[in-house]
């Protein structure tokens, strides 16, 4: 019961630490740029971030990583999740052109 308890608890100022730094979300009818890009990819964006967590655990010993060096890995890796999330919302194709809806 203490765990659900600290969950609840944890989750709830968290939320409300969002609310107070970004304002209430009903002000306006656009959503955030990355926010949108996930929902509109979620699938490829899923298995993109599955297939760099089985890149990463094969090629590199997190257990003997240094603790800056494993902050620039997940840095890294959410940046390029969130990347290809963005660019796959944009149109672009790999090419670099942009496709036309």
């Amino acid at each position: 019961m203490s765990y659900i308890l600290w969950t609840v608890a944890l989750n709830s100022s968290g939320l409300a630490l969002c609310r107070w730094l970004w304002g209430d979300a009903t002000e306006t009818d656009e959503n955030p740029t990355l926010l949108s890009a996930f929902s509109a990819q979620q699938l490829p964006v899923f298995l993109l971030a599955n297939v760099l967590t089985g890149v990463v655990n094969m090629t590199v010993d997190t257990l003997i990583m240094p603790d800056w060096l494993a902050r620039v890995l997940v840095c890294a890796y959410g940046m390029a999740v969130a990347g290809v999330a963005l660019w796959m919302t944009s149109g672009a194709t790999m090419q670099g052109h942009v496709a036309t809806k």
